[in-house]
């Protein structure tokens, strides 16, 4: 489980097949392990190899298609998020790291100190997304600013937008949503209701 707090960024240096190696920093490096799971940008991986500059994880033809890594290159910056300690501080929102669609960016405009980044809403994940809720995108915890029927829009704090891969975004870019994991569980027992 994570959070959407994202503790770094990374770069992709190899694409082999299905292993992608990614270097990193020492704060991620120095607490990863083989197994242990790490969202990058946003999809939950497993470690399966690393040394002092990188970490490697597979990435399943499933995960492709449900996420934007079917278009990822070498040199792409990614987000970063270890997996949440028990004992550990609860940030952000409930994030499991499961892409539920691939939104695209439609605008990006200067808001005062933040930047307000418009983004396509696809049909799947409309049920659990409601005005001030919570949304990860690319594995960052947002607070949606405005909904519409098709689009949502998000503002970025300066800090966000200076520590994660968002201030490399153009419009026409893919990029990974998950919705929060309470509005799925509610319209699953909504439908379950009506049955």
């Amino acid at each position: 489980m994570f959070t959407g707090i994202v503790l770094d960024t990374g770069k992709i240096t190899n694409i082999q097949d299905s292993l992608y190696s990614i270097q990193a920093s020492k704060k991620i490096l120095n607490e990863v392990k083989i197994g242990q799971s790490i969202a990058v940008d946003g999809v939950c991986l497993t470690v399966v190899h690393f040394d002092q500059e990188s970490f490697q994880v597979q990435v399943m033809p499933e995960t492709k298609r449900k996420s934007n890594f079917s278009q990822k290159k070498e040199g792409n910056l990614v987000n970063l998020e270890l997996a949440m300690l028990a004992n550990g501080r609860f940030d952000g929102h409930i994030v499991q790291g499961h892409v539920d669609a691939v939104g695209e960016v439609l605008a990006i405009q200067q808001d005062s100190n933040a930047h307000l980044i418009k983004i396509s809403l696809p049909h799947q994940i409309q049920p659990y997304c409601i005005p001030q809720g919570s949304i990860t995108i690319n594995g960052i915890s947002f607070t949606i600013a405005r909904l519409e029927k098709d689009s949502f829009s998000i503002g970025v704090i300066p800090h966000t937008w200076e520590v994660t891969n968002l201030n490399q975004a153009k419009v026409g870019d893919k990029i990974n949503l998950e919705g929060d994991i309470l509005g799925k569980y509610l319209e699953r027992f909504r439908k379950l209701d009506n049955n």
